[in-house]
């Protein structure tokens, strides 16, 4: 969904007063700010609270270490996994774990728009396109 700059720019400082002081999604600030838009009304809530929506997502996504594993999964392979994570981008984050059997062994994590795959069915991809 396309909005236009200002719509943008007004969803972006919404978010930023949406943040607690470390710079997460603070939800007593978010429905804040959510009831202070239903008080005032401006033009374009609509598309105002979409955008919003979108820039709220996009920041929890960065928060969040989405694991997905086949098999079982070590507490303290996933602890050190989670820790190199953090010390790569520079922030806590909050692991989010699911079985993924498609994967055949290995691990694929995600944080924001960065993916880690480090699983069998990555590598048999990659071997079937050099193969091609």
């Amino acid at each position: 969904m396309a909005f236009d700059a200002r719509t943008r720019a007004k969803a972006r400082s919404l978010v930023q007063l949406s943040l607690d002081g470390g710079g997460a999604v603070s939800l007593e600030k978010a429905l804040a700010v959510v009831q202070a838009l239903g008080e005032q009304r401006p033009r374009g809530l609509r598309m105002l609270l979409k955008a919003y929506m979108a820039g709220l997502e996009r920041r929890l996504a960065q928060s969040e270490a989405r694991i997905e594993y086949a098999g079982a999964l070590d507490k303290e392979a996933l602890k050190t996994l989670v820790a190199a994570l953090e010390k790569r981008h520079g922030r806590a984050l909050t692991p989010v774990t699911r079985e993924n059997k498609a994967l055949i062994a290995g691990i694929r994590a995600r944080v924001g728009d960065d993916v880690y795959d480090n699983s069998v069915a990555a590598r048999l991809s990659a071997l079937r396109g050099a193969l091609q």
